[in-house]
């Protein structure tokens, strides 16, 4: 009996032997599949598009005179960076008048213009921007009596402020002359760069060079998309003055950039006074570049690898970004 009883022990801890090494086995490869997801990180800082605003392709295009029609339209963030701005109905004022809904008054207002917040791509978002709906009301005047059927075209401008993060690694040389005995880990070259998700993109950095212990290189710019940058140079968190179509439109940009922890200087006016916008030269149409310096001077005990640091920061206004076409009748 007692032999019995022995026998159907060991039977019972060898079921649960086996089970507990399913169990663990089980555990193990939830935790893998867990880790997997957890660690599986998407790169939002592609692409070289900004905001991007359209008319409902089923908005109706028949207007009636002395009639009041809702027109939807949308913005889309495409790029990785948290926007504002404003939003604009262009349109010909001797044939209609234009209002906008408010969200914080719950009304139409007598305005062509709003402004908005929108935001970037975000990783937890698998890289999708903010898409958001705004609306204008269009009243067409009435058409004069020898005018049955008048066409006219409507188009949306937006300005808005825009910049990325860019971190890459170049490699800087020690002075002509100075031989480094146990062989270079890289070699100085020009590195060249693709989208990182905004309409200004920085595509290449020349070579760099080491004159009187100062690290020196130029960082080019293109601009990728439709629009144009603007700003204001004395008022560079301003929206409302770097918006302002009617100011004197250049190439600025703000810039913030380190080489390791050295600081660089990446103007060439007004280089030292912070928070001032930068204006980049041009090389031909939607092409600029900046020459940088560090400020302070770089001791190289050898050939190696710095990490280029760049904060940037500009007003991009895209005018015509999309239209349509409406008829007015009686």
């Amino acid at each position: 009996m007692k032999k019995l009883i022995k026998e159907k022990v060991k039977v019972k801890d060898k079921y649960f032997f086996l089970f507990l090494l399913l169990f663990m086995f089980i555990l193990a490869s939830c935790t893998s599949n867990i880790s997997n997801i957890t660690d599986k990180k998407l790169n939002c800082n592609t692409g070289s598009q900004g905001l991007n605003a359209y008319f409902d392709s089923n908005n109706d295009n028949i207007l009636r005179e002395d009639s009041v029609k809702t027109l939807k339209v949308y913005l889309n963030n495409l790029g990785v960076f948290d926007s504002y701005g404003f939003l604009k109905l262009k349109y010909n004022p001797d044939l209609f008048n234009v209002y906008v809904y408010d969200k914080e008054q719950q009304k139409f207002i007598d305005d062509d213009k709003i402004k908005f917040f929108i935001e970037g791509k975000k990783n937890y978002n698998e890289c999708k921007g903010e898409t958001k709906l705004f609306l204008f009301q269009i009243k067409p005047y009435k058409l004069p009596l020898s005018v049955n059927k008048l066409e006219q075209q409507l188009s949306l401008d937006v300005c808005y402020k825009y910049g990325f993060n860019f971190t890459t690694n170049i490699c800087v040389k020690k002075e002509t002359g100075e031989i480094n005995a146990l062989g270079d880990s890289c070699v100085p070259k020009e590195e060249f760069f693709t989208g990182q998700g905004s309409p200004l993109i920085i595509s290449k950095i020349s070579k760099p060079e080491v004159v009187n212990n100062k690290v020196k290189f130029k960082v080019f710019f293109e601009n990728k998309d439709s629009g144009f940058i603007t700003a204001d140079k004395n008022t560079p968190n301003s929206l409302e003055e770097n918006c302002n179509l009617n100011n004197n439109l250049k190439n600025y940009i703000y810039i913030k950039a380190f080489l390791d922890n050295y600081r660089l200087n990446c103007n060439i006016v007004d280089s030292e006074i912070e928070g001032k916008m930068k204006l980049l030269p041009s090389l031909e149409e939607n092409s600029y570049f900046l020459e940088c310096s560090t400020i302070d001077d770089v001791n190289l005990d050898s050939t190696m690898q710095m990490t280029f640091n760049a904060e940037i920061y500009y007003y991009y206004n895209k005018r015509n970004s999309d239209n349509i076409d409406v008829v007015i009748t009686r």
